[in-house]
């Protein structure tokens, strides 16, 4: 998986990691813009959805994106990646997460 600065935000780049099958996460622009195409999962404390970015741009990414939100501190933190979903195997979860009383926790998708 390939992680990325704020700084970096190309459509084109983020199209061609796609393409070429390779996963990426980065921290989401505070102004992206984009169009929620499905909300795969929320509560007050996080979001997760696929989203469709670079509305009005001459380039668009043509691959849809996932956007996770999370609630920490009272700050909202918001990622993109082209993981779509989540692993299906419990033997590839390489995911946890800090929940909001500061402990850590493996999701159970």
């Amino acid at each position: 998986m390939l992680i990325f600065d704020l700084g970096f935000l190309s459509f084109l780049w983020f199209d061609d990691f796609t393409d070429q099958h390779k996963s990426f996460v980065t921290r989401r622009r505070q102004h992206t813009a984009y169009r929620t195409t499905h909300v795969l999962s929320h509560s007050p404390y996080y979001r997760d959805e696929l989203i469709e970015v670079g509305l009005y741009r001459s380039n668009p990414c043509r691959h849809p994106l996932r956007l996770v939100s999370g609630l920490w501190r009272g700050q909202w933190y918001r990622y993109l990646t082209n993981v779509l979903a989540p692993p299906s195997s419990r033997h590839d979860k390489s995911v946890s997460c800090i929940d909001t009383g500061g402990a850590l926790r493996t999701p159970s998708w």
